[in-house]
């Protein structure tokens, strides 16, 4: 028996349809309201499924709304679905999805007056951190919330009283990220690359370490989330796999990485220069990510870790960076980079040349690349950087690529 439609909205307008031709086979069209209102072509839900009248494939874009790994097995199982079963997932979980988007059965429509939020007191918050590493209960019967990737993380929102839980899909505003057990220190790292990155204009997630029942936690503000006057506003956001419609699950959760078919610099550069407002600006952000990613260190900025912004008109740029975890103070991590740079496949090899080569392939202007990338390599070196482990390697690195 078929499976009855979905629905997408954004901003309380139906922009699309969802029709299950198959356990992997999810397509989208969109409404006719949407057609109305923005010109065939505009990239309005993604890069990867521009407004238009026909049915398109839209597995990997909507597969990539989803967590990863232990979170989705846990998902999974208190649905009672398979793991597999996108469908299924999003019908119980798809009211709060990365990005602007809410996803609803076809007779259902987004309902603020189910908004709510559970607050956490010290202990109950204590008991819901401790879950995310023990096995314990991380998905509740009312949450209707679905974050991507594959770190320990849950979604928090800020009251003037405190943390809370969101329910009935209530916009979380903020994420909680759990330090590795099998790699201890890895938040405190990421926290202070976090702050490099604001430093020098990349990144705008105010990150804040806590220690919560012996736990080492990272609290950063949702670049998808907007307050204004106390009330909490969806910014539209896709990953670059979801932008070039790249199954990130492939190759065995590999498909995200460029050494195994995922999105390299080189299709971000041109995802922005087909569709960016500003083609110029956002090449330069782009190679300012790029040098960031290098001089720190991140061999884990893969497709699903950076990220393009959509505007009211479709139109996109660059997200503020996130995920900024510099791998290489962990020996027995992977050096092979997330996107290559200049065709170097290994992340301790990159120089200057590498960057400037990688920045140009995108037809960037050779001067503006060689500019904004020693610019931003100054400004790497002009940060005071309060985290022994990551000073060291930002200056062995920043040595290694000025040579």
């Amino acid at each position: 028996m078929s499976r009855p439609r979905l629905a997408i909205w954004l901003d309380d307008t139906r922009i699309a349809d969802v029709e299950s031709r198959g356990f992997a086979d999810l397509r989208l069209r969109h409404t006719n309201t949407a057609l109305d209102r923005w010109p065939v072509n505009t990239p309005l839900i993604s890069c990867s499924l521009r407004v238009g009248r026909s049915w398109q494939p839209a597995s990997a874009y909507l597969r990539g709304l989803l967590p990863e790994g232990r979170h989705l097995g846990v998902a999974a199982q208190a649905a009672n679905l398979a793991t597999s079963d996108t469908y299924g997932l999003l019908v119980r979980y798809g009211r709060d999805v990365a990005g602007a988007l809410v996803i609803t059965r076809h007779d259902e429509e987004p309902d603020e007056g189910r908004w709510g939020i559970q607050p956490y007191t010290a202990d109950t918050l204590s008991v819901a951190v401790g879950a995310l590493d023990d096995g314990g209960e991380i998905v509740y019967p009312d949450s209707e919330q679905s974050i991507a990737g594959l770190q320990n993380k849950m979604l928090l929102v800020e009251t003037e009283a405190g943390w809370a839980r969101p329910t009935g899909g209530r916009p979380s505003t903020h994420i909680l990220k759990l330090d590795d057990s099998l790699r201890p220190g890895l938040i405190d790292a990421e926290y202070h690359a976090l702050l490099v990155a604001g430093e020098i204009g990349l990144s705008s997630s105010d990150p804040t370490l806590l220690e919560i029942a012996g736990r080492h936690c990272l609290i950063v503000r949702r670049f998808d989330r907007l307050i204004a006057d106390g009330a909490v506003r969806r910014v539209h956001q896709e990953d670059v796999c979801q932008a070039l419609g790249v199954y990130h699950e492939a190759h065995e959760g590999r498909g995200k990485y460029e050494a195994t078919g995922g999105p390299s610099f080189r299709a971000t550069a041109e995802l922005l220069q087909s569709d960016a407002d500003d083609a110029n600006r956002e090449m330069v952000a782009l190679a300012k990510l790029m040098t960031f990613t290098a001089v720190i260190g991140n061999a884990d900025g893969h497709g699903k870790n950076v990220a393009l912004l959509h505007g009211a008109d479709g139109r996109i740029r660059l997200a503020p960076a996130y995920d900024t975890v510099p791998t290489m103070l962990w020996p027995n991590l992977r050096t092979r980079p997330g996107m290559y740079i200049g065709g170097v496949a290994d992340l301790a090899r990159v120089d200057r040349d590498a960057l400037i080569r990688e920045a140009t392939r995108w037809k960037m202007n050779k001067q503006t690349a060689i500019t904004t990338i020693d610019q931003t390599l100054e400004l790497l070196r002009a940060v005071t950087v309060h985290h022994h482990e990551l000073a060291g390697l930002i200056a062995t690195n920043l040595d290694r690529i000025q040579r």
